[in-house]
This record gives structure tokens, C-alpha cells and sequence, in this order.
């Protein structure tokens, strides 16, 4: 057996030691200590992670955002791009239309200036008044004109040849012949002197103005053979409408 024994607690010490008993001991001071200083570590790391995570999320909202801002400017090239393509189709077709308008105006205002001459000459088919003493149109510059008298004469009639003088008879009383009547004279409206006679100017001026007028050729004879007492008119026609 030991010679040593146990000391026996006293009542008093063993009351001390119930009243202690709240305060930690150095060991477990120290466990608390170290287990703070990790959690605070642990702490830390928490919020290092925290703060890169956040950095990184900004980073990538400013990237999404940066495409996208990227990807609107580039749809909005194209799209004014296409824009300035449509317009300038749009003003190339405008010129076109313009250009062709104006040829358009410019053809309208030729013609009505046509027409509008055509309309203010005077009418081809008028009449020309002629008078005896008129002169032709042109006639300054051309030269005068002959007169138709000397422009045109009628043939001329070879005389009668004269009778043989007859052996004279026996002179018998000669009865006095009675005075001749006088020539009619001829009534207004009656046939001219015969063919045999010249021309007359007034009936070569009443076939030229025939012929201007477009009368054809018989009409304009028939007329000189009843107006004016033409019994071959074909010559003066010739004269006038030259040779059929």
C-alpha cells in the first residue's frame, strides 16, 4: 500500500472551486481564441470571394453591355446604310421622272406651237380677186408680165383671093340697089366676136383665173367658147394649162 495518501478536501476548498467554476480555463481561452482568429480568417476569405465575385460580375455586365452597345451601333449603320441606298434610289428615280417630264412638256409646247401656226396661216384654197390692171403676186421680183394681148395672138386669116375679072357684058340698066339694114347689134349677153378675131384680154384673164381656181380643161373651154364666142379654145387653153 502507498504511503501517501490522498489529502482530504477541506468543505471550504471544495465551495471555491463551485464558485470558479464559470471561467474558462487557459486552454480553452486559448482553443476560443484560435477557433475566433480562424472564423475571422474564414470571415475574410468570405468577403475577398464576395468582393471578386461582385467585380467579376461587373466586369461582365460592363462586356454585355459594351456588345451590345457594339451590336446596336453596327445595326444602326446598316440599317441608315440601307436607308441612304433606298433614298438615293428614290432621288436617281425622281431625276428620271423629272427628266422625262420635261421632254414631255417641252414635245406638248412644240406641238401647240405647230398648231398654233398651222392655225394662224391663212387658208391656201382663198380666192385671188383679179382685175384687168392687177398685178401677179411676185411680180417685183420676178419682172413684169406681158400682157396677154401680146402674150397671145390670134392666127391670122389670109384674105380672100380675088375674083377673075369676067369678059364685060353688055352695059344694062343696072338697077340702084337698095341700102343694106344695119347689123343688129348684138343683145347683152350674146356671143363674143368669132375665133377669127384676136383673143380679147378679158377672156384670156377669165381662163387664167379658172385655172387658179383648179377648173379642168373642158370646163375652162366650154366657158371661152360660150361667154366669150371662142370657136376653137384649145390653143388659148394650151396657153393657159400648157399642152394635154
Amino acid at each position: 500500500m502507498s504511503e501517501h495518501s490522498p489529502e482530504p478536501t477541506s468543505p471550504a476548498g471544495s465551495s471555491w472551486g463551485q464558485s470558479q467554476g464559470h471561467i474558462p480555463s487557459p486552454n480553452v481561452q486559448a482553443t476560443m481564441t484560435q477557433m475566433t482568429s480562424q472564423l475571422q480568417t474564414v470571415i475574410d476569405a468570405a468577403e475577398r470571394a464576395a468582393e471578386a465575385i461582385r467585380f467579376d460580375a461587373e466586369e461582365q455586365a460592363r462586356h454585355h453591355l459594351a456588345e451590345a452597345q457594339r451590336k446596336a451601333d453596327r445595326l444602326t449603320a446598316e440599317r441608315v446604310g440601307l436607308i441612304s441606298d433606298l433614298t438615293d434610289d428614290l432621288i436617281r428615280h425622281a431625276a428620271t421622272v423629272r427628266d422625262h417630264s420635261e421632254q414631255m412638256i417641252r414635245a406638248l409646247e412644240d406641238a401647240i406651237s405647230s398648231v398654233t401656226t398651222k392655225l394662224e396661216q391663212p387658208e391656201l384654197t382663198e380666192s385671188i380677186e383679179y382685175t384687168p390692171s392687177a398685178e401677179i403676186p411676185g411680180q417685183t421680183t420676178l419682172g413684169a408680165v406681158p400682157s396677154p394681148a401680146s402674150a397671145y395672138s390670134a392666127p391670122a386669116v389670109a384674105p380672100p383671093p380675088a375674083a377673075a375679072p369676067s369678059p364685060s357684058p353688055t352695059p344694062a340698066a343696072v338697077p340702084t340697089p337698095s341700102p343694106a339694114p344695119a347689123a343688129a347689134s348684138p343683145a347683152p349677153g350674146s356671143a363674143r366676136p368669132a375665133a377669127s378675131q384676136p383673143v380679147s384680154e378679158e377672156a384670156l384673164l377669165h381662163a387664167t383665173r379658172l385655172a387658179v381656181a383648179g377648173t379642168d380643161r373642158a370646163t375652162i373651154a366650154a366657158a371661152l367658147r360660150d361667154g366669150y364666142g371662142v370657136a376653137d379654145p384649145e390653143p388659148l387653153v394650151a396657153r393657159v394649162l400648157g399642152e394635154a
